[in-house]
């Protein structure tokens, strides 16, 4: 028996014996559709409103730099630092060398003056090279300390995150601490 097709209602219809195998298939897979859609797993409604954790949202630069080079800066910035103390430590350690060798007596002429007891050898130093080079290498952690300060501000005006800070060690503790 052959099929014929008629168009009812804008749907085209198979009538007769192949029509109805047609049919009978169509059945078949929409009951097998059914059953693998019942058969899958339900998903919880937050779980469904959650962006995947493998989806990468951040931008790739944060004020006029990427990653990379913000790490590169605070690195810097601190080695610099670190630099700097240890330098004015080691000048501090030889003019402690230099005051424990040298004795507290000086000499000066009667009537001119001479040293001021109250103060002892603190205002004239014991070594002028290297109370200059003191001077100097404070001056340098200051300038250091001032540049990982606008360094931070500069960060947190541009909202980068603190693991693009570079590595975090202890010198940041040190910072806030003069040295002696």
């Amino acid at each position: 028996m052959q099929a014929s097709r008629k168009w009812v209602g804008g749907r085209l219809l198979l009538v007769g014996m192949a029509g109805a195998c047609a049919f009978g298939m169509l059945a078949a897979a929409s009951v097998a559709g059914a059953e693998e859609a019942a058969a899958a797993p339900k998903v919880d409604l937050q779980r469904l409103l959650q962006l995947p954790t493998s989806l990468d949202l951040e931008p790739a630069v944060r004020g006029s730099a990427n990653k990379a080079e913000w790490r590169e800066r605070f690195d810097t910035a601190r080695s610099e630092f670190a630099d700097a103390r240890s330098t004015l430590a080691k000048t501090q350690q030889e003019l402690a060398e230099v005051s424990g060798n040298s004795s507290a007596w000086q000499l000066a002429a009667p009537g001119i003056g001479g040293v001021d007891p109250g103060k002892g050898t603190r205002g004239n130093p014991l070594d002028y090279d290297l109370s200059t080079r003191m001077r100097r290498n404070r001056e340098e952690v200051a300038r250091a300390e001032r540049r990982l300060t606008e360094l931070d501000i500069e960060a947190n005006l541009a909202n980068v995150p603190p693991d693009w800070r570079g590595s975090h060690t202890a010198d940041e503790a040190a910072a806030s601490q003069p040295p002696e």
